[in-house]
């Protein structure tokens, strides 16, 4: 599938906004702005990425498939063993844990395999049943929450956010700018800015069940019973679809962003390690921290992450045995 310049806009503007939500994390409860911002993020960004990624995780070419999704995989076992390699240095501790359980950024990773790896082995005669599919994926998404996967292989997380995968996949053949379009643009930002008003005024302990709901389990929720866990899902996918198309309206084609967009894995893996010198330095009094300068530092990383981008050298440390093997065929065939 050809490269579409308003998905590539939109894949920027969410990898952006998940650059200023991982930043705002350790300081959002400084201040009620700082938790209401990373709240609503939190609502919409990894839905809509994840939809983006089935709309594009049709196969054309089944060899192409199979390597991107390889790649993929192989990105994933890189850059865990080099986060579990910092965790060690830094702790002076190894536990199995860390061999099961995708560090921080790196579950987004493993759940893209998941999902290719569904949609290159289930038969696509299975995939026509679309309100079936869909049925099922949400039955799955709120059963997870009662299965005691936790956060090992991001299995609970892959099944959670099925629901927008399956829609983002069976999306393709539809083009959502026309629909989206008809929303005016002033009553798409007007219910953004009214469920962000409403985010502020909501008492933050009640709105985190909604808003961790994606990354927890019925246990994690001491507070309500677990008969509940299946409605509040139900919640979270509502507002994060309702935003999700709210937000496809008000971002425009824009050709610069959409050139930025092309650039996406690249940041989501590299700004880990900028965050964490970020903190480093924050934490040590280096560099001051306000709720304005966590908006600086994440143009500031954006900015400079797309601009190491050009380098092949960092492409390598994506995927080296990729580069290995393509670079061994080429001096053979030579």
């Amino acid at each position: 599938m050809e490269r579409s310049k308003y998905w590539d806009s939109l894949k920027f503007v969410l990898i952006f906004l998940v650059v200023y939500a991982h930043i705002l994390s350790p300081y959002k409860s400084d201040s009620q702005f700082n938790m209401s911002v990373y709240n609503f993020i939190y609502l919409f960004h990894m839905p809509l990425f994840i939809f983006i990624s089935g709309r594009f995780a049709h196969i054309h070419d089944k060899n192409k498939y199979r390597h991107r999704t390889l790649q993929l995989l192989e990105t994933y076992i890189v850059f865990q063993v080099i986060f579990i390699a910092i965790t060690f240095f830094t702790n002076r501790s190894l536990s199995i844990s860390l061999l099961i359980k995708p560090y921080w950024i790196s579950w987004y990773l493993l759940v893209l395999v998941y999902y290719r790896l569904m949609v290159y082995f289930i038969s696509p005669k299975w995939f026509e049943h679309r309100k079936t599919i869909l049925v099922l994926s949400i039955c799955i998404s709120l059963a997870a929450g009662y299965l005691p996967f936790r956060y090992y292989l991001g299995i609970h997380r892959t099944l959670c956010f099925l629901p927008f995968f399956v829609l983002g996949y069976y999306s393709t053949e539809i083009s959502l700018r026309k629909p989206t379009g008809r929303i005016s643009y002033v009553i798409a930002a007007g219910i953004l800015i009214a469920l962000f008003a409403i985010n502020v005024v909501t008492m933050k302990d009640v709105y985190s069940f909604v808003l961790h709901c994606p990354y927890k389990d019925w246990e994690a929720f001491h507070i309500i019973c677990s008969t509940a866990y299946p409605a509040i899902r139900i919640m979270f996918i509502l507002i994060a679809v309702i935003i999700s198309i709210m937000v496809m309206r008000i971002v425009p084609a824009n050709p610069r962003f959409a050139k930025w967009g092309t650039h996406t894995l690249f940041i989501y893996i590299f700004h880990a390690f900028a965050l964490k010198l970020l903190f480093l330095l924050i934490n040590r009094n280096y560099l001051p921290q306000n709720e304005l300068l966590l908006v600086v530092y994440t143009t500031i990383i954006t900015i400079g992450l797309l601009f190491l981008s050009q380098y092949n050298f960092f492409y390598v440390l994506l995927n080296p045995f990729t580069y290995y093997r393509t670079s061994h065929s080429k001096s053979k065939g030579q």
